[in-house]
């Protein structure tokens, strides 16, 4: 089998690992470089990919060593890593990176309900010191005068929205985000199927048939195609026999001849899969089994990495039909602010919205400054009043719910917006419009200094349909 690595991506990290091991004076090199995509796109295995044609020796570390009951080892083992790849450059004359896998997995937050441990905390602060001072790196409870090797730091993930901002920023970790294209994507997936006997045009019409499916898909696609003679040579060994044959024979293993599929039957294959994608995210027996988790799962936020998939159990709030397609959405007017909108005229609120209570009267001043100082205070920590959506951000909101899409809220400040980082607030599902005007509502009033978009998320093809700025700031 021929892998096939992009052109763009061997070039990103071939020149992110390049930079660090030149001398480049007066030239500020991130030490980081920050792989980010939808999952299952080979973000990873193209980057062993590409240490094994530069010959580049990699230090792994997961997302889940990023936590541990005990507080800071965490962060003694980044550095312990990192020192590790450095004392590799040294002993075997070769490149060495550090890559952390899924690093949004172990160290980001994704909604209010993800615990943020001390261990989080340093783990950031962690990788921001050594970004910012690479060949001075300690050991907790020891100091080393001699200066180690710099070694660039690879990390891959989803969403690094979920990250702490000051670690991605500008300078410490260089961004690029992953995702393959219709070219790209064939090249892969005719890779994998080398040997299989299939056609190029028949391995196009395959990519075609599931257009929405990531790059996994087609290898978990491959090695269904093998289950027949797996499960031939179980019949003729004999179930209570497999194991001995396989661990304790002196026979080598069994070798399978490469199967033959027909264009078909992996289409088949194909289909059934999508299936069970399908029961995963429509089923939800949790919700059923707990029903008090229901309230929860509402609450829970959209992914940013472009599948729009809640991190809760919340399902569709009513089936749809395998052929029915959601309307198309009306083209986007001008963008308005939630400022404009308070000057129109508020329209009747649908019954059943829940309407904040009006702020209670502050008790009589008592001449102490103190006094007046804490309730000054107070009151400017108070919750501004919910403003009703004018007739602008309506027409951009109900055609998103009432046609079938779930909607997805996304706030970001300025610094964010330029960086192109945002937040998710809080999503609502489709045909709950009552639901979405709330939730917008709250969140407009809460974040009168951001950036607010919405975001029309296809619930059965997983992908974002359409984005639009509904807030700017003054």
């Amino acid at each position: 089998m021929s892998y096939f690595v992009s052109p763009r991506f061997t070039e990103k990290v071939a020149v992110h690992v390049v930079k660090n091991f030149l001398n480049l004076p007066r030239v500020p090199v991130p030490l980081i470089l920050g792989i980010h995509g939808k999952k299952g796109e080979g973000k990873t295995f193209q980057c062993n990919l590409v240490f094994e044609q530069m010959g580049i020796d990699a230090v792994h570390i997961s997302g889940g060593e990023l936590e541990s009951p005990d507080a800071g080892d965490p962060a003694r083992l980044l550095r312990l890593r990192y020192r590790e790849a450095s004392d590799m450059v040294k002993v075997r004359g070769r490149m060495c990176v550090l890559l952390i896998n899924d690093i949004d997995a172990g160290a980001g937050r994704f909604d209010r309900l993800t615990q943020y441990t001390v261990n989080t905390q340093l783990v950031n602060a962690t990788l921001m010191n050594i970004a910012d001072n690479p060949t001075n790196v300690q050991l907790p409870g020891s100091y080393d005068s001699e200066p180690v090797r710099r070694i660039p730091i690879i990390v891959t993930g989803n969403d690094f929205g979920t990250l702490y901002a000051p670690l991605i920023r500008d300078g410490r970790m260089d961004k690029f985000y992953w995702e393959p294209t219709a070219a790209e994507r064939l090249e892969v997936v005719r890779g994998m199927f080398e040997g299989l006997g299939l056609a190029d045009r028949a391995v196009a019409e395959l990519v075609e048939t599931f257009p929405n499916q990531s790059v996994d898909f087609f290898g978990a696609m491959k090695s269904r195609v093998y289950d027949d003679l797996v499960r031939q040579f179980i019949q003729d060994t004999g179930l209570a026999q497999v194991s001995n044959r396989l661990l304790k024979s002196k026979e080598a293993l069994p070798q399978f001849a490469e199967p033959q599929p027909t264009l078909e039957q992996l289409k088949a294959i194909g289909a059934a899969l999508v299936k069970e994608q399908d029961r995963i995210r429509e089923l939800h027996l949790v919700a059923a089994y707990n029903p008090h988790g229901e309230a929860n799962a509402a609450s829970e936020t959209v992914s940013q990495n472009g599948q729009g998939e809640t991190n809760g159990l919340q399902g569709r709030s009513r089936p749809y039909s395998a052929t029915a397609q959601p309307e198309p959405i009306a083209a986007e007017p001008a963008v308005a602010t939630h400022t404009q909108t308070q000057l129109i005229a508020p329209e009747a609120k649908p019954s059943g919205v829940p309407r904040p209570k009006l702020e209670p009267e502050l008790p009589p001043l008592s001449g102490n400054p103190d006094l007046e100082a804490k309730l000054e205070y107070r009151s400017s920590q108070r919750p501004k009043l919910v403003q009703p959506l004018g007739p602008t951000i309506r027409s951009q909101l109900v055609p998103i719910v009432n046609n079938g899409y779930r909607l997805g809220i996304e706030v970001a400040d300025k610094r964010h917006y330029n960086a192109n980082s945002w937040q998710c607030y809080g999503t609502a599902e489709p045909h709950q419009e009552t639901e979405a005007i709330g939730k917008l509502e709250t969140c407009l009033a809460e974040n009168l200094d951001c950036y607010v978009r919405l975001v029309a998320i296809d619930p059965d093809r997983k992908q974002r349909i359409r984005e639009v700025i509904v807030q700017r700031p003054q």
